[in-house]
């Protein structure tokens, strides 16, 4: 993962501005760009509570901080949790 090497300030800036611009093209493009649903699989409850979880929905109040900055109108869903029965119904190929 790119962001855990080198300068930690460094690599926040770099976030940040990939958000901006995240922000930006969605705004100025809406018809270029989709949300992209990630499914991100994890073998315990405890994990996905106190690692996922915070951590995705950090980077997202991180897009949404960037996106009130410049007053930019549209926006993405934040990260949701689903159960493994409806991940079966809805990903049927996925093991």
């Amino acid at each position: 993962m790119m962001l855990l090497q080198g300068d930690p300030v460094q690599s926040w800036h770099l976030l940040n501005e990939a958000l901006v611009e995240r922000s930006y093209f969605i705004q100025a493009a809406p018809y270029l760009n989709k949300e992209l649903k990630l499914l991100i699989p994890s073998s315990s409850l405890l994990a996905t509570m106190f690692w996922y979880l915070p951590g995705a929905f950090g980077y997202h109040l991180m897009y949404m901080k960037s996106g009130f900055k410049h007053n930019f109108n549209d926006t993405l869903k934040g990260p949701s949790m689903i159960s493994k029965k409806s991940v079966k119904k809805q990903y049927p190929e996925a093991k």
